[in-house]
């Protein structure tokens, strides 16, 4: 059996359409006379539906996937290790809440860039760069390891893959507080 890490792009896609939907139609929709709260949650339920519909089309690929013994070459990229052996249907839920995931990372970037232009993404990945290094750096520091795989090993999949909902949360609000204020120049 060989795992690939293949199907990671359809998440990092994500990521890429989140940012691109917030950057490329944000005065288009403006010019329409939309609000701002109207165009974030509508773009954000459009990105919802297309993060449901990859799931969807990841869970059947995955079935088939395993039905033919890895596509009769025993290699796996949408059944992947990191989903877990918790079922198909548990699959579908992992992947949806990893597409949200990226999807929020993608809305808080490109509600970044639309606000602030290039020094709003500098900000952004600055700040996320830090939070990331400083997290790392409090589990090293106060011999964390052993307790975040205790913690890990405890949830397993199905109490780890929902807690990506906190991020996505986050980044929603912050994406929705940046594009209130955020002007309609071309």
């Amino acid at each position: 059996t060989q795992w690939g890490g293949a199907g990671m792009f359809s998440f990092l896609w994500q990521l890429v359409v989140a940012v691109q939907a917030m950057n490329r139609t944000f005065h288009f929709a403006l010019g329409f006379g939309a609000t701002r709260r109207d165009y974030f949650f509508g773009t954000l339920a459009a990105l919802g539906v297309t993060a449901a519909g990859w799931a969807i089309v990841f869970g059947i690929l995955a079935a088939i996937e395993d039905a033919t013994n890895g596509w009769g070459l025993s290699g796996h990229m949408f059944a992947s290790i990191y989903y877990g052996d918790d079922g198909a249907i548990a699959r579908v839920w992992y992947v949806f809440l990893l597409m949200l995931f990226f999807i929020g990372l993608g809305l808080v970037a490109g509600a970044a860039f639309v606000r602030w232009q290039v020094l709003g993404l500098v900000a952004f990945f600055t700040i996320l760069g830090l939070l990331i290094i400083g997290g790392l750096a409090w589990i090293v520091l106060t011999d964390g390891w052993a307790a975040v795989g205790r913690f890990l090993a405890q949830a397993g999949f199905a109490g780890v893959y929902p807690l990506f909902l906190i991020p996505f949360a986050v980044c929603v609000l912050v994406g929705y507080l940046a594009l209130r204020r955020a002007t309609a120049r071309s």
